[in-house]
């Protein structure tokens, strides 16, 4: 069998009842030697097209897997506009900024748009991250009904930082907050010293929600920029809303100037 047929068969046993795939596994299922289906895993992961779950051996569908399904779905053209109007707002402030998605509990971002300040954030696109404990995480999660939420959310939250929500209950709360006002943000939480805002705009043809997110180092911003940086997101992001017809766009949130100040522990 051909590398890959070999390939095509390890994405063929992925489905509703089966997540994730052990060596021993896709051993059996592909009919190839175990150390053989060893290397072609690792190797899969290696270029995105696998990863290892969290605390195990086993193995599910990759970053670069998910990018481009989502973008089959019809979701390119969102992540196109998206992308160009994080251009149009890196371009003022300098800071880097990222098109990113929701997968479960999880975020990574799909594209990157690199800032020209001489100290800015940088991390590979497809790099995962908690959603609760993130801004863009906590602004897509926003998107979702309370029903959803409640059922998706664990009962008990580990925090990642002493920033980051401790509780279910704080979780809820921080995501209400981003609903309320249309952007998120976060600083000192998953990264040491990082700050994020980011807003998200739903594509209504497709049903597909991305974020766009403007990240920093939390030394090179002062409360007048972060304001200013507030607005220009929610602003572009209205203005992108509108014109697909994103409801939550539609309505009038909260203008970021005008918005509460938060830091550390905000949205």
């Amino acid at each position: 069998m051909s590398s890959i047929a070999n390939i095509a068969g390890v994405f063929r046993s992925f489905g509703p009842d089966r997540a994730e795939l052990s060596v021993t596994e896709a051993a059996t299922l592909l009919a190839i030697p175990k150390s053989s289906t060893s290397r072609l895993l690792k190797a899969m992961a290696e270029q995105g097209l696998l990863e290892q779950a969290a605390g195990s051996r086993r193995y599910r569908p990759g970053p670069l897997v998910i990018g481009l399904g989502k973008a089959g779905r019809g979701e390119s053209r969102l992540i196109d506009r998206l992308q160009a109007m994080l251009a149009d707002v890196v371009q003022v402030v300098g800071h880097t900024g990222y098109v990113s998605i929701r997968d479960g509990l999880e975020i990574f971002g799909v594209r990157m748009v690199p800032g020209w300040q001489d100290l800015r954030v940088a991390r590979p696109a497809g790099t995962r991250m908690p959603a609760v404990a993130t801004a863009v995480g906590r602004a897509l999660l926003a998107r979702l009904s309370d029903a959803a939420l409640v059922k998706l959310l664990p009962e008990t939250v580990e925090p990642v930082s002493p920033s980051a929500p401790a509780s279910r209950a704080e979780v809820l709360a921080r995501i209400a907050q981003a609903r309320q006002q249309g952007w998120s943000e976060a600083e000192d939480e998953g990264h040491r010293g990082i700050g994020t805002i980011a807003v998200v705009v739903l594509d209504p043809a497709t049903d597909e929600a991305a974020s766009a997110c403007v990240t920093y180092p939390i030394t090179l911003m002062t409360e007048p920029e972060r304001v200013r940086l507030r607005a220009l997101l929610t602003e572009a992001a209205a203005r992108l809303g509108a014109e697909l017809g994103d409801p939550a766009w539609l309505r009038s949130p909260t203008p970021a100037s005008a918005s509460p100040t938060h830091r550390r522990r905000a949205s």
